[in-house]
C-alpha cells in the first residue's frame, strides 16, 4: 500500500470567487492498477488567475443553453443561442436615419449652390434695372418718352394752328363748324399727351416695384444661403448618429458572439456561474456566465515536508 497525497482539482472547488480554501477527502482507495492508495487530508488554496465574465448589454432572448454548470468547453464551442432581431432592427433604423440625413445634407449643399447662382442673377438684374431707371434708357421708357415728345409737339402745333383758325373765323374765312371741328382735334392731341404722361409714370412705377421686388428676393435668397451655409446642425447630428451606431455595433461585435450564438473564446475553459435560463428576455446589462481558463488554475497546499515527494496531481 502506497501513501500519497492527492490534490483533486474539482470545478466546484474553484468557482466561489476564484479562490477558496478546501480540504481534500481522506480514506483508502483503489487505483486503476488495483493497488490500494492511502489519502491524507491537507489544506490549501485552489484558484484561477484567468476568469472571464461574459456580459450581454443589449436586448436578447435566450433561445437555448447548450452547456451545464461546470462543463468543460473548447474555443468556438456553442454555449448559448440568442435572438436579438429587435436590436438588429434598431441598428438598421439608425443606419437608415444616418443615410437620410446625409442625403439631406447633400441636397442642402446642392440647394446652396443653386441659390448662390440665382442670387448672382438677381443682383445683376437689379443693377441693370436701377441703371435703366437712373439713366432713363429702359426700352419701355424710351418708347413712351419719344411718343410723349411727339404728342407734345403735335399738341403745341395744333394750339398755334387753332389761334390761326380763330383769326380766320373773325375774318369770315372759315365757319364756326370748321373751327369747332379743329378744336376737337386739339382736344384729342391733349388727351394723347395726358395718356402718354400717365403711361410713362405708370411704367416708372412698375419698374420701381420690380426693383423693390428684386431687392426683397435678394434679401430672402441671401437668408436661405446663410441657412444652408450653417452645416453645424447637420454635422452635429451626423456625428451623434454615427457614434450611436458604433456603440450599438460594438456591443455585438464581441469575440464570443458569432451570428446568433455565444461561444467560448477561451481555448480550454470551464463554464461557471450560469446566470440565465432558456426563454428569458434580457433587457439590461447582465452577466450570463463566466469562463475559467483551466490553464490558469493554481493549487497551493500545505503538505508536510517529508511527504512532498509522494504528491500525485489529478484532475
Amino acid at each position: 500500500m502506497k501513501r500519497i497525497f492527492i490534490l483533486g482539482v474539482i470545478t466546484i472547488m474553484l468557482l466561489t470567487g476564484g479562490c477558496s480554501k478546501n480540504e481534500i477527502d481522506t480514506g483508502l482507495t483503489i487505483n486503476d492498477t488495483g493497488e490500494f492508495e492511502e489519502t491524507v487530508d491537507v489544506f490549501g488554496v485552489v484558484k484561477a488567475n484567468d476568469v472571464k465574465d461574459l456580459f450581454i448589454d443589449f436586448p436578447v432572448l435566450i433561445e437555448d443553453i447548450h452547456v451545464k454548470e461546470g462543463q468543460k468547453v473548447k474555443k468556438g464551442d456553442a454555449i448559448i443561442t440568442i435572438n436579438y432581431e429587435d436590436y438588429k432592427n434598431q441598428i438598421k433604423s439608425k443606419e437608415i436615419e444616418l443615410y437620410s440625413l446625409k442625403r439631406e445634407l447633400e441636397n442642402s449643399q446642392l440647394e446652396l449652390e443653386n441659390n448662390q447662382q440665382e442670387l448672382i442673377k438677381l443682383q445683376k438684374d437689379l443693377q441693370e434695372l436701377q441703371d435703366y431707371l437712373s439713366n432713363g434708357n429702359h426700352s419701355d421708357l424710351v418708347k413712351l418718352s419719344n411718343d410723349l415728345d411727339n404728342a407734345n409737339s403735335d399738341y403745341e402745333a395744333s394750339l398755334k394752328e387753332l389761334k390761326i383758325n380763330e383769326e380766320l373765323l373773325k375774318k369770315g374765312a372759315i365757319s364756326q363748324d370748321e373751327l369747332d371741328s379743329y378744336k376737337k382735334k386739339v382736344d384729342n392731341y391733349k388727351k394723347q399727351v395726358i395718356n402718354l404722361e400717365a403711361a410713362l409714370k405708370k411704367c416708372k412705377n412698375d419698374l420701381q416695384k420690380e426693383v423693390d421686388n428684386l431687392k426683397l428676393s435678394i434679401k430672402q435668397k441671401s437668408e436661405l444661403i446663410e441657412n444652408c451655409r450653417d452645416k453645424s446642425i447637420y454635422e452635429d447630428k451626423l456625428k451623434y448618429i454615427e457614434n450611436s451606431i458604433k456603440l450599438m455595433n460594438d456591443k455585438v461585435n464581441k469575440s464570443y458572439i458569432i451570428q446568433n450564438t455565444i461561444v467560448s473564446d477561451v481555448d480550454n475553459a470551464i463554464v461557471y456561474g450560469l446566470n440565465c435560463v432558456k426563454g428569458e428576455s434580457v433587457q439590461n446589462s447582465k452577466r450570463l456566465f463566466s469562463l475559467v481558463n483551466i490553464n490558469s488554475i493554481v493549487v497551493e497546499a500545505n503538505v508536510p515536508e517529508e511527504f512532498i515527494n509522494d504528491i500525485n496531481f489529478r484532475t
